[in-house]
Parts: C-alpha cells; sequence; structure tokens
C-alpha cells in the first residue's frame, strides 16, 4: 500500500490558539513564541465532522490494538511529564474531502493542542482511507522539530512501516522518533 502527503511541506504549525498556517518567523519571534507572525486564515470546518478528543490516543480508524494505543499514551504522557510539551495521536476514518491540513488545523483549534502562550502542541494525523498521514507541529516548537525533521520522520520512520500495512508500528516508531526529537531540546 501506498501512501502520499498532500502539499510540499510534511509539517505545519500551530497557532497561538491552536492551529494556523505558517510563514517564516524570525528568530526573535520564535524565542518569544509569539505567533502573531501567522497570519493566515483559520479553516472553516463544521466540528460535527471532527473526531472526539479521547486523549493522548484518538484511534478512531481503530489501527491501533489496545495495548499499543496504552504504550503510546503512557509515553506520552511521561513526554508531557518531562517537556510540558503536548504531543497526541489522532486517526480518522475519513477527512470528510477536508485537507490534512485544514483538518488537522481546526482539530488543535478545538482541542486546544499545547500550552497557551507557549505554543508547544505537536499533532501526529493518521487517514488511513485517504492514504495521508500529517504532523502539525506548533510554532513555538519549529526551531525543535522543524519541517524538514517532521517530512524526515514521516518519509523515513512512519511511510515505510504503513507500506507494508504496519500502522501500528510506524505510528509508535514515529512517536518514538518525534519524543526524541523533543527530548533533546
Amino acid at each position: 500500500m501506498r501512501l502520499r502527503i498532500r502539499g510540499l511541506s510534511a509539517a505545519l504549525c500551530l497557532g497561538l490558539v491552536g492551529l494556523t498556517g505558517c510563514t517564516s518567523a524570525t528568530p526573535e519571534d520564535v524565542v518569544r513564541k509569539d505567533c502573531s507572525h501567522w497570519d493566515l486564515p483559520k479553516p472553516q470546518i463544521d466540528s460535527s465532522e471532527l473526531v472526539t478528543n479521547l486523549g493522548w490516543v484518538s484511534d478512531h480508524a481503530n489501527i491501533l490494538s489496545a495495548a499499543v494505543e496504552a504504550k503510546i499514551a503512557r509515553q506520552l504522557q511521561q513526554l508531557e511529564s518531562a517537556t510540558q510539551h503536548q504531543v497526541v495521536v489522532v486517526t480518522v476514518e475519513n477527512l470528510h474531502q477536508v485537507p490534512i491540513a485544514d483538518y488537522t488545523r481546526a482539530l488543535g483549534n478545538i482541542w486546544g493542542v499545547g500550552r497557551v502562550g507557549e505554543n508547544d502542541g505537536v499533532i501526529l494525523l493518521v487517514a488511513p482511507n485517504e492514504r495521508e498521514v500529517r504532523i502539525a507541529v506548533a510554532c513555538g516548537l519549529e526551531t525543535v522539530l522543524t519541517d524538514q525533521k517532521a517530512s524526515n520522520i514521516i518519509q523515513t520512520v512512519i511511510l515505510p512501516y504503513f507500506r507494508e500495512g504496519q500502522y501500528e508500528s510506524g505510528v509508535s516508531e514515529g512517536i518514538t522518533r518525534i519524543a526524541s526529537t523533543l527530548e533533546s531540546d
């Protein structure tokens, strides 16, 4: 099974109040964790099209076993305790014909991923039926988990497993790589 990533970038950025588009930031913007330099409009998505927040792992596509889901949830809880950065995994049955970037951005807005003022949340979104995956990174972490690093994680860690139909391994290894990147900060 081949997966593709829509768009030029495998990552998108989260804004002050959630997920917004991403433009270039100056180093002082990033240090202040001020996302006012992102001025793209928020996507207009009917909230009934979004999945429910179930915690660190929201597996609505049922691609994770209970054991793997619990392992990832423990790992993300420990990561948040150690770094204060919030990372969530979301799988969806379908994107309701909404671009994955807009869907992820809307989830971040409604769920409030990351700390307000710190802008330090990350969402790993997997839409197996559409064959899409995305890592959304907040502006407060864009110098740690850059677009390049997020793309590399998707291309070299997650997608090789997905191509073999091993979604659990892809998600688990992807989260491990995201966590090690954030912990190295």
